[in-house]
């Protein structure tokens, strides 16, 4: 690539006396303006490196892109599509017996090898100025015949190169083009066997043409700055060697770092692109900047949908419950105003409409002390929710019955005696015990007295409200807390629990298995200090229910 032709400086003055000691001055001069003009054109090339550097780093990405999801396409033999008019059923996959299906809904789909989905990807992205063109030396298409370029490619690979590159005029423009060979795998046989290609046989390739223009205007300002400063440093060297020595070393210096913080975008770039949580930055007025693939797979978006956009307009407006998210409350928009980094769970929307909830790491971005913008990085936390919610259920549930287990339920006394003190309200607990139940295991098994506990926790979930909780103590042992029950209401609702246990025997393999309950009945006291007081009472009523004979309730009065 070449340099932008300049006039030449006229750095000598008009025509001067020569000193004794003149006679040196040209020699200087001469060799000043050799090293500025070599420094020059030394920094061009730098830059033009950096081009090439990063117009090759491109063409490979967007190489491996096309070859990740070419080789997810070959897994699975193909994916089908909708037949439609831009997507007609491929005359060149007739010999696939599958190659068109219907489906039950009578919806015809037709199968796409991977090559015709990497051309008509290919065809999506050459509206951002990218070509790609899958080729081969023996196409199945004519379309993917190989150019003049491609063919050297091709041929080079067959000698062994690995990959092919150079900058190229292509449609009158300067293009720079990239090729990688593609290899013959076990699942490309299905397409490409009739062709004799063999598993590891180089079969073709898809080269990649980027225009070399968005590079190079990239790099234009650079160049100016470069000729510019060149300039001034000569003329700077004919006033004092040394001032411009200095001077040169300023503008090298400012150029490395301009390159290192080109380089550390780059890298930034490709790192944030490579994560598995999503991330996107936001600049002052609160648009989208910058949005990485994961963040997108996860909200269902496209880059162009998002980037220039207001992220918190499109996936941030409504809370977890349905009620709309007010920009002002955002963690984002606060951080953005007060440059504090804040961690929080929240919840974001996905293009369909559906929420789902997020770990929200919010941290500021500053320049020159001043805030303009912030990197909002984010999980899917879905998964982690899901399972806290089985850990507590399994931690706090009886597995054979389903009900609360003991640990729960004496908690929840806990938190329901304290709402009882602080609120002057009641509560009662039913203490009940299954009659005679060891008489059900010995005479049927265990796996029929399993059944009996669980009929019985189904007996009584109808009855019960949101309030009440179920819970199984031990063995036979159930209780069942009424919030807001006096002794009264909670006497009619084990009588009529009794009952229903009474008339309602459960069934099993061999027949039915009629049962009864005791219930013991007291109610929360303002003098009780836990739940070890009221557990007390209702026991000591169960036992009078059974010294009663059994299939009734006992009371324990309030004193």
């Amino acid at each position: 690539m070449g340099c932008e032709q300049t006039e030449p400086l006229d750095v000598m003055p008009a025509p001067f006396h020569l000193s004794p000691y003149n006679h040196l001055l040209l020699p200087v001069v001469a060799a000043w303006a050799l090293v500025v003009t070599a420094s020059l054109l030394w920094n061009i090339r730098q830059v033009d490196h950096s081009i090439e550097t990063l117009a090759l780093a491109e063409a490979r990405f967007h190489f491996e892109k096309d070859v990740l999801y070419r080789r997810w396409a070959s897994s699975h033999g193909g994916v089908y599509v909708p037949v439609s008019e831009k997507t007609p059923p491929n005359p060149y996959l007739s010999h696939v017996a599958e190659r068109d299906v219907v489906t039950p809904s009578g919806r015809r789909l037709t199968l796409i090898n991977p090559a015709y989905m990497t051309r008509q990807v290919n065809e999506l992205a050459s509206d951002d100025g990218v070509i790609g063109h899958i080729t081969s030396l023996k196409p199945l298409r004519p379309e993917n015949r190989a150019d003049a370029w491609e063919t050297r490619a091709l041929h080079a690979f067959e000698n062994g190169a690995h990959e092919y590159g150079s900058l190229e005029d292509l449609r009158g423009q300067p293009y720079f083009r990239y090729m990688r060979p593609f290899r013959t795998e076990s699942a490309c046989l299905k397409c490409h066997a009739e062709q004799g290609y063999k598993e590891g046989d180089i079969r073709g390739g898809v080269s990649m043409s980027l225009p070399y223009s968005r590079y190079a205007n990239h790099f234009s300002l650079q160049r100016r700055n470069l000729l510019l400063g060149h300039g001034l440093i000569g003329l700077l060297g004919l006033v004092g060697m040394g001032f411009g020595a200095r001077r040169l070393v300023r503008i090298k210096a400012a150029l490395v770092r301009s390159e290192a913080e080109t380089e550390r975008l780059t890298v930034r770039k490709s790192l944030l692109s490579s994560l598995g949580e999503g991330v996107y930055d936001i600049d002052n007025a609160g648009r989208c900047t910058f949005i990485n693939p994961a963040a997108l797979t996860m909200l269902g978006y496209q880059e162009h949908e998002v980037v220039g956009q207001d992220p918190h307009r499109l996936f941030h407006r409504r809370n977890a419950d349905g009620s709309p998210h007010p920009a002002s409350e955002c963690m984002v928009f606060q951080t953005r105003q007060d440059g504090v980094r804040r961690e929080v769970q929240d919840t974001f929307l996905r293009k369909n409409g559906l929420a789902f909830p997020v770990r929200l790491t919010v941290t500021p971005v500053h320049r020159n002390g001043e805030i303009v913008g912030a990197v909002v990085a984010f999980q899917d936390i879905s998964e982690r929710l899901a399972m806290e919610q089985e850990l507590m259920r399994l931690a706090t549930t009886d597995p054979l019955t389903g009900a609360a287990n003991r640990r729960r339920f004496l908690e929840q006394m806990e938190i329901e005696l304290a709402r009882v003190h602080r609120h002057h309200d009641s509560a009662a607990l039913l203490m009940m015990d299954l009659d005679h139940f060891k008489q059900v295991n010995d005479a049927h098994g265990h796996a029929s007295g399993d059944i009996v506990l669980r009929h019985f926790t189904s007996l009584a979930k109808p009855l019960l409200r949101r309030t009440d909780l179920f819970g199984r103590l031990g063995g036979e042992e159930f209780a069942i807390l009424l919030s807001g029950a006096d002794l009264r209401g909670a006497a009619e609702f084990a009588e009529r629990f009794r009952s229903v246990v009474a008339a309602t025997p459960a069934q099993v393999e061999d027949g039915e298995i009629p049962y009864t309950v005791s219930i013991g009945v007291t109610v929360f006291q303002a003098a009780d200090g836990g739940a070890d007081c009221i557990l007390a009472r209702a026991d000591a009523a169960l036992y009078r229910a059974k010294q009663a004979g059994r299939n009734t309730v006992a009371l324990v009065e309030a004193t």
